[in-house]
């Protein structure tokens, strides 16, 4: 069923006032009014700690709510609660109202909804409808960064108002007037997008740079980065753990040093039309851009898109205009009916776009997916880059060396973990409500126990373990054991059998004839057995119990276990289960 889910303040806790975040999640098809802001819900239910992720490499959402200081959240379903409608007054609350009222107005604009959930994202900042495929395939071409109302979109609105009110510096008090419609306008932009936190951090960027630039102030663009930075991170000093953050201030620092890079090679520049000067302005400034957040985009991800720079050159170009087309169409509606054509045109122009994309993000040749690199490789990466451009500052060959011992120590830190991966083994049994795989890896190698063939879930659950580890793997079918009962191997020296609902009680004498104890038992699928009898009979050290077992037989399994003092692991409880730990 589909779920909505919300930030929340926690006004008070069992009849005590009490401050902090939540994540409110309810099912969107009991609400008889939607959900908006200053509306206050009373509840008896209780609050859950957020979990650890369920499997092994699998998005952790508990870390990344941490560094929102939100560490609870709350499940409600119908009749569980009581909705009071608060007061829409505020800034807040006028602009997420009038973002409302312009995707409704957006909506009569145009028909299709691929179209229509892409121009909501690239006008208003709202991604939420945008098709899952679709969303890929920009996550794929690298063109993330167009959806998300942030450095790149204020940028532009930036150079826009720029631009609009250069005539009035002939007035003879028009800078100041200058500056203040440039203010007015970027902070109408944020009004318009919701004020999203994205917006609102790129805004104080931009307002920043503005009153720089109005006070004659000729600093770098990268040192008004690092001033923004340290003042937003005054205010606020968990964006520096937001991703969010990060990743604006990894990309425009990338730009800035990609703008200077540019500048000072004059020589590229010479001799070059104003149409050639731009284009190699705009792919050095886009790998420069990507080359910043790329060790963050690894290590977060585990996966880089070597489309970006064919995304940028055919994109970026246009994206000016089509904000401008955009908010025109927009602004247009909002006062009368435009014309079909105008609509028409709209909506053929989103779907190129819509179009260039799917070209774009379908070359998954290109695209890194997978890739290993752990948190040490992320401070390397991060320093080595900064050496680099050191050295190239300083004119320095000391730098330069000290870049290449990073690689070179990233080269011996992943030898060195593929090695020791190689010689080693391990029994993972993942978790998936309804599902049963269990898998011994044996260095480099996955041995699939009980399954002939690999669901899309479990291909992705492998696929993200796997990126945990350094170097390739391959998956290996026992087709022989696989649709068998019973099965026994080894894992690092300890016997494990896997049990599942086609075993019965009388079929179970090959246990007489081994002559070892068992280490780990797997259930799955719910056998058919009495559990006391055959526990008692093996008397393994740890049970397992994965997600494909119903609720009856994990309670039973697990009262049986603590009778006779067995380890008990439930992964619908506990997530997967790893020997060696």
């Amino acid at each position: 069923m589909e779920r909505q889910r919300f930030h929340a303040e926690v006004l008070s806790l069992g009849g005590m006032p009490v401050e902090g975040k939540i994540y409110l999640t309810f099912e969107a098809d009991t609400m008889e009014n939607n959900l908006s802001y200053g509306d206050t819900i009373w509840t008896r239910n209780k609050l859950y700690r957020i979990r650890t992720p369920m499997n092994p490499g699998a998005f952790d959402f508990q870390e990344f709510s941490s560094r929102k200081n939100i560490f609870n959240q709350l499940y409600l379903r119908p009749g569980e609660f009581v909705l009071k409608q608060g007061k829409k007054t505020g800034l807040i609350s006028s602009a997420i109202q009038l973002n409302s009222n312009l995707q409704r107005i957006l909506e009569t604009v145009l028909e299709e909804p691929e179209e229509l959930s892409v121009a909501k994202a690239l006008l208003l900042g709202d991604r939420n409808e945008i098709p899952a495929e679709l969303l890929n395939h920009f996550k794929g071409a690298g063109a993330m960064h167009i959806l998300a109302i942030s450095g790149l979109h204020v940028g532009i609105i930036h150079l826009i108002l720029v631009f609009l009110t250069r005539p009035l510096i002939l007035l003879r008090k028009g800078k100041a007037l200058r500056v203040i419609l440039i203010l007015l306008g970027l902070w109408g932009y944020a009004l318009v997008t919701g004020m999203a936190v994205s917006a609102i951090r790129a805004v104080s960027m931009f307002t920043l740079l503005t009153f720089g630039y109005a006070l004659n102030r000729r600093t770098s663009l990268l040192n008004n980065l690092v001033n923004s930075a340290f003042i937003l991170l005054i205010m606020n000093p968990l964006f520096l753990f937001d991703l969010g953050f990060q990743l604006s201030y990894s990309a425009l620092a990338g730009i800035a040093v990609g703008a200077f890079l540019f500048e000072d090679k004059k020589s590229l520049k010479e001799g070059a039309s104003k149409i050639q000067t731009y284009f190699l302005g705009l792919i050095l400034v886009s790998c420069s851009a990507q080359l910043g957040v790329m060790p963050l985009s690894l290590y977060y991800f585990n996966q880089f898109s070597g489309l970006f720079l064919i995304s940028s050159l055919i994109l970026l170009p246009v994206l000016g205009s089509t904000l401008i087309f955009g908010y025109s169409v927009l602004g247009a509606s909002t006062f009368f009916k435009i014309p079909a054509i105008v609509q028409k045109s709209f909506q053929y122009w989103l779907e190129l776009i819509n179009n260039t994309i799917e070209w774009i993000g379908g070359m998954e040749e290109l695209i890194l997916k997978g890739v290993y690199f752990p948190f040490s490789f992320l401070i390397l990466t991060s320093t080595g880059l900064l050496l680099f451009f050191t050295g190239y500052l300083k004119r320095k060959s000391i730098f330069f060396f000290a870049s290449g011992a990073c690689l070179l120590c990233m080269q011996f830190l992943w030898i060195h973990e593929r090695v020791g991966l190689i010689r080693n083994e391990k029994l993972i049994v993942f978790h998936q409500r309804g599902g049963s795989l269990v898998v011994r890896r044996n260095g480099s190698e996955f041995e699939l126990k009980n399954c002939n063939s690999l669901s899309e879930r479990w291909e992705k659950n492998l696929e993200e373990y796997s990126a945990q580890l350094p170097g390739d793997f391959k998956v290996k079918f026992d087709t022989v054991c696989a649709l068998k009962p019973a099965q026994l191997f080894y894992v690092k020296g300890s016997l494990v059998c896997v049990l599942n609902e086609e075993i019965k009680m009388g079929s179970m004498s090959f246990l007489d004839s081994i002559k070892t104890h068992l280490d780990i038992v797997v259930f799955s699928k719910s056998p058919r057995v009495n559990l006391e009898r055959l526990l008692a009979k093996i008397r393994p050290g740890n049970v397992v119990v994965d997600g494909s077992n119903d609720k009856g037989f994990v309670s039973r399994c697990r009262a049986t276990c603590k009778s006779l003092g067995i380890e008990f692991h439930a992964t619908r409880e506990k997530g997967a289960f790893l020997y060696p730990q």
